[in-house]
């Protein structure tokens, strides 16, 4: 993002849509878990706070710009993350009924 300072704070150019919270992989091959967004407090650069879900599930911070933006490397020519569709949750089941034996109350 390139900001002009005014009289009435920076100026805030067109951004990239800010990705939504949910899993993502990354062209590498990691996945994420992206948990919001928000802005820098000295420059209100747009910010992704995310998860890794393997090894210590540390937490990072990248610019949205630098989230959604294409690249070409290793063979891959792409997005940088790739929202993984959520999966549909398990209707519940419901508990079978008790089997009583003939002649029997339950």
């Amino acid at each position: 993002m390139t900001a002009t300072p005014s009289a009435a704070g920076p100026v805030r150019t067109a951004e990239p849509a800010p990705p939504v919270p949910g899993t993502y992989r990354h062209f590498k091959g990691g996945r994420y878990e992206v948990i919001g967004t928000g802005r820098h407090v000295d420059t209100e650069e747009a910010l992704v706070f995310y998860r890794t879900l393997y090894g210590d599930r540390s937490h990072w911070v990248r610019p949205v710009a630098q989230f959604v933006e294409r690249v070409t490397r290793d063979g891959w020519d792409g997005p940088r993350f790739v929202r993984e569709e959520p999966q549909p949750e398990q209707p519940e089941q419901p508990e079978p009924e008790p089997q009583s034996e003939p002649g029997t109350e339950p």
